[in-house]
């Protein structure tokens, strides 16, 4: 680019936005399409793009040492001088300041078998048309004369995420297009002397394979490195056919051979983005992969206890293993990972994959409102939880059927051809093409539910605690009732209310009066001791006055009465005011609030009780679980292209784990019951073991019964078990007597057993 140059454009931005609208306004069919290249070398970061790649578009700073390169390759060559139908490729001087975006993008377009892409009678069929013919000056002034050409360029140049120079004294980096065609492969630049053929490949090689990037970027990457260049950054951007989503823009790895700043996902001069590593995205799988198989653990303990103990067969416990259902098919999704992604987007595994995700994965807050809705009803409509187990069926058809129904359309649905699942950067699932469909046919729906079930909650938790104040208001007011009616019957003298209305001073005087009678009967006389009648032995207090004493004896059964002597005994006890309660903790106040809002609850039905706490758990672990996703979502929308690996992280923590919390919440709220029943189980297996074994000794048992020179062996059914049902002693043998028969001269011996 010399500076006698009379145009000067603004230089473009290496964007797959900016490059892909350029190419459709010239005439480029939409079944061809750019990618952002985030490796060269991670088979994981390069899945994206649809291969064979037919271009690729680079923009790499001019330092030395590759300017050094570049001058010293030309300098025994000629100008180019091919033309016509013969020639391998068109290669187009750059005569127009900053033109090499749009002319390396035409170069792209016009060479190779991105040739059969471009419409016929648009501007780019018209412009190769006719430079077919031409020689390198003419054709460098076509372009240069071409007003649909510039106006093309001028509809891109501030397009992009990086701000535009206008000046355009700004120096950016060139732009070099790599092309396969005719089993070679060729840099094409237009500041240079002609194409330069960079050298063969295989039929099966495309100019991603590690061949055509040796001989192509890598060897200008390594002349940068060699010379000592500060600035090694380069963008990357390859042309491939259309797949079923436009290519992420949230991921941007980094070539495990290169520095990470040497792979930028823009143009290097403009702002940079902060993307995820292949080492942050292989992290975030991992991580996915291990909460869906603690999941698939979770799920599997809840169906086998649910399935061998009854007594966990509640209405709560039913709606979590339905919810668990769902989370089946979640979890399998997760384990696919980027599987999927690697086999194909158009693959039935990645195609399944999305449907799992789109349909199962919000499965759980469809429940979650299930659940909800039931303890409305139980709590103002006063349905019992056992009627909900009629309704199942309904239940399943709006908590499966919900989100089948935009799972199955975006499965089948084809609008122009293009398949709405695709690479959604981790896995399949919805294309960002589409990107408005994930709120509404997930996001919304989901907390749609999450609100709904949060308002249901408030709205019993009122009533809840509205009756239970109320009640205990009335409670309250009879007994200040009755003590209104005690205090006015209560005529104490004004020293026992001194006493009473000074703690400090406050002392108790017991005074306890001991007699002890002496005397001796007349010895003439025969004293009776008296039969106590059956009144006299009931529970209940009698008081008799002390001149109305009834007599148990009869008149003529009297004893004489005994002299009597009283002897008489004071004592008294003194006791200071008990101290004043010792300061509690903060743990102690919480402590305190939670017995105090247990207190509030034990007065509800423990059945109502049961489902209310079961729902609300669930509720609340539904939150936990889609407010990280959620939050990424609402972050990804407010910043587009930037990436946080800090809420990916805490979304591939929480979402796969979703069977993990309904297997806590099933066992943390059947704890009790789980451990009975593994007692009782437990226990039924100790008594089989000891039947069976006893049962073999006593078939092995014989006893030798001799009578006169006859033996009889000992018939089994003599011997009895005594068994102790839940004791923890053995059980025992015990022989039984024979039934006696004719002969009274037989005679028991030792036997062996």
């Amino acid at each position: 680019m010399s500076t006698m140059e009379k145009k000067r454009w603004v230089m473009l931005e290496n964007n797959p936005d900016v490059m892909n609208q350029l190419a459709a306004t010239l005439g480029l069919s939409s079944d061809l399409e750019f990618y952002d290249v985030y490796s060269l070398d991670d088979p994981v970061l390069l899945a994206h793009i649809p291969r064979p790649a037919l271009a690729l578009l680079v923009i790499i700073p001019l330092t030395p040492a590759w300017d050094q390169s570049r001058q010293a390759e030309d300098a025994d060559k000629e100008d180019y001088a091919g033309s016509g139908p013969d020639e391998p490729v068109i290669w187009f001087k750059q005569t127009i300041g900053h033109a090499c975006g749009s002319i390396g993008l035409l170069h792209s377009l016009i060479n190779g078998p991105a040739v059969d892409f471009i419409k016929p009678g648009s501007d780019l069929a018209d412009i190769r048309s006719r430079a077919i013919p031409l020689n390198m000056a003419r054709r460098a002034d076509l372009l240069y004369n071409s007003d649909p050409f510039e106006r093309a360029h001028k509809s891109v140049e501030q397009a992009g995420d990086s701000q535009a120079d206008l000046t355009g004294e700004v120096e950016g980096g060139h732009f070099v297009s790599f092309v396969k065609t005719g089993g070679k492969l060729w840099e094409l630049e237009g500041s240079r002397k002609g194409p330069l053929d960079r050298g063969s490949l295989a039929e099966d090689e495309d100019v991603l394979s590690p061949r055509a990037l040796d001989n192509g970027i890598r060897r200008i990457i390594k002349l940068n490195a060699d010379g000592g260049g500060d600035n090694l950054s380069f963008s990357c951007i390859a042309l491939a056919r259309r797949a079923a989503r436009a290519p992420p823009t949230l991921l941007v790895g980094h070539p495990s051979s290169l520095p990470s700043d040497q792979l930028v996902p823009r143009q290097y001069s403009g702002p940079e983005k902060m993307p995820l590593s292949g080492t942050q995205v292989t992290t975030i799988i991992a991580l996915e992969r291990t909460g869906a198989s603690l999941s698939l653990i979770g799920i599997t303990l809840i169906f086998v206890s649910y399935y061998l103990f009854k007594r966990l067969r509640t209405i709560p416990n039913l709606f979590i293993v339905f919810a668990s259902v769902a989370n089946i098919g979640a979890s399998i999704a997760c384990l696919i990972g980027y599987d999927g992604i690697l086999i194909g987007e158009a693959s039935a595994l990645c195609q399944a994959q999305a449907f799992m995700l789109e349909m199962f994965m919000q499965s759980d807050p469809w429940w979650s409102l299930a659940m909800a809705v039931n303890v409305y009803l139980v709590f103002f409509f006063g349905a019992s939880p056992a009627s909900f187990r009629q309704y199942l069926w309904v239940y399943c058809v709006i908590c499966f059927g919900g989100p089948f129904i935009p799972a199955i359309v975006l499965l089948l649905a084809r609008p122009n051809g293009q398949m709405m699942y695709g690479n959604a950067t981790l896995w399949c699932w919805i294309n960002s093409d589409w990107s408005e469909l994930r709120i509404y046919t997930y996001y919304l729906p989901i907390w749609i539910c999450i609100l709904c079930s949060i308002l249901i909650y408030f709205a019993v938790g009122y009533h809840v605690f509205h009756q239970r104040n109320q009640l205990r208001n009335l409670t309250f007011s009879h007994i200040k009732d009755a003590n209104e009616v005690s205090m006015s019957e209560d005529n104490r003298d004004s020293a026992e209310k001194n006493l009473t209305g000074r703690s400090e001073d406050w002392q108790v005087t017991a005074v306890t009066e001991v007699q002890i009678t002496t005397g001796s009967p007349r010895p003439d006389r025969t004293i009776e001791i008296p039969t106590v009648p059956p009144a006299a032995l009931t529970d209940s207090p009698q008081i008799h006055s002390a001149g109305h004493a009834q007599s148990w004896h009869s008149s003529h059964e009297r004893v004489p009465s005994p002299v009597i002597s009283h002897t008489r005994f004071e004592t008294m006890i003194s006791s200071n005011p008990p101290p004043p309660p010792p300061r509690r903790s903060l743990l102690g106040y919480v402590k305190g609030g939670m017995q105090k809002f247990n207190a509030k609850l034990q007065g509800l039905d423990p059945v109502k009780l049961a489902y209310l706490r079961t729902s609300f758990i669930f509720a609340i672990s539904i939150l936990v679980t889609w407010t990280p996703s959620s939050i990424n979502r609402v972050n990804d929308l407010v910043n587009p292209g930037q990436v946080s690996f800090g809420l990916n992280v805490a979304t591939a923590i929480v979402l796969p784990l979703q069977g993990v919390w309904n297997a806590v919440i099933y066992f943390m709220t059947s704890w009790t019951t789980v451990k009975e029943e593994y007692h009782r189980l437990m226990h039924r297996r100790s008594v089989r073991r000891l039947d069976s074994r006893d049962d073999s000794r006593g078939r092995s048992a014989r006893l030798n019964v001799f009578r006169g020179h006859r033996d009889n062996h000992f018939d089994p059914s003599h011997l009895e078990r005594g068994k102790r049902p839940r004791s923890g002693q053995v059980s025992e043998y015990e022989l039984a007597p024979p039934a006696k028969r004719g002969h009274g001269n037989v005679r028991a011996m030792r036997g062996s057993f």
